[in-house]
């Protein structure tokens, strides 16, 4: 059974060698004659170069033999031609004037830049004891019943496929799970010991601010240093199980500068020196009131603090119930 097609999916997410490119297994010629290979490929691979290589594994050896262009023009390079048909999609590679050093595994594949090479491996077999025949290739060449490789016949093969694939997302999912559960925690017991919560994380601001309809809020978050030169953004916070991202991403977000922002009525400055940012909200109505995140966008995780924004229509001064109990917060006047 082959397992580099799992291996190499797992590694990298967006490989396709499953049932991309298929041919026969093995074609057979006798010297001075000549082979002919053809070999499907799916959908959507029309523009991408073909190529026929030696190797018995994923890795051509000593480079492609032959490759097109991309287009349906005739390539050749020695004895050995191909030729792409984007209609058919299938690409016929013809090596001429066999001789028995010719023998061996080849590959017929697709290039794609950036990921493995979707390929099939083709025996090629050249022997002497046939009936001469220099014009025209064997039955074995002019087979065009595809089969795909042992690989994807196997119904064990599907089936290990399918298990790697639901192994693969659970363990997404609890890394993901651990990475939130870790930073709650570590904020909750943070926010306990220091209620000012300086140094409890790299990005620090006020639990709440409050406004009234048609007022502003301003809220400022600190950073630490080293920090100066990401980008901070400004979002409304996801579900509560979510809390990691943002809702229907950045409201507004700096570039990397001092210059100030302003997307419709919410606008963001940052300063280096001292390391903060400030974000603004005008002409507030009570659709605005709900919990929103201050943060930095660095590779990775990024950094981030909850601000929950209170809207009060009334003179009276609402009541937050957050992490540590009732607490009152005064809207300004």
């Amino acid at each position: 059974m082959r397992l580099f097609p799992v291996l190499l999916w797992i590694l990298f997410p967006g490989y396709q060698a499953v049932l991309v490119v298929k041919g026969p297994r093995a074609v057979r010629g006798q010297p001075g004659g000549l082979v002919t290979v053809r070999c499907q490929y799916n959908r959507g691979f029309e523009a991408l170069p073909k190529f026929w290589c030696g190797g018995r594994t994923w890795h051509c050896s000593n480079g492609r033999i032959v490759e097109t262009t991309g287009s349906q023009a005739v390539v050749k390079q020695g004895r050995v031609s191909i030729r792409d048909n984007h209609t058919q999609r299938v690409f016929t590679v013809t090596m001429e004037n066999l001789t028995l050093a010719d023998a061996g595994t080849y590959q017929c594949g697709v290039l794609k830049t950036g990921h493995p090479d979707p390929r099939n491996s083709v025996k090629v077999i050249v022997s002497s004891g046939l009936t001469k025949q220099p014009d025209a290739p064997s039955s074995l060449n002019t087979d065009l019943n595809f089969s795909p490789t042992a690989v994807v016949n196997d119904t064990r093969f599907i089936i290990l496929f399918l298990l790697l694939l639901l192994l693969k997302g659970l363990i997404f999912l609890s890394i993901i799970g651990a990475t939130v559960w870790v930073s709650m925690l570590y904020q909750s017991s943070c926010r306990e010991m220091k209620p000012d919560g300086q140094g409890c994380w790299a990005v620090t601001g006020p639990w709440s601010v409050c406004g009234r309809p048609g007022g502003s809020v301003t809220v400022r978050c600190r950073y630490e240093k080293g920090d100066e030169d990401y980008s901070k953004f400004w979002c409304r916070e996801a579900t509560t199980l979510e809390t990691w991202r943002c809702s229907n991403g950045h409201i507004v977000e700096t570039t990397w500068s001092e210059a100030e922002v302003k997307r419709d009525r919410v606008s963001i400055q940052d300063n280096r020196t001292r390391r903060v940012f400030t974000v603004t909200m005008e002409n507030l109505t009570l659709a605005d009131a709900g919990t929103y995140q201050c943060g930095i966008t660095r590779p990775g995780l990024n950094l981030r603090h909850t601000v929950s924004v209170i809207i009060s229509p009334g003179a009276h001064t609402p009541v937050l119930h957050g992490e540590r109990g009732p607490q009152s917060v005064a809207c300004p006047a």
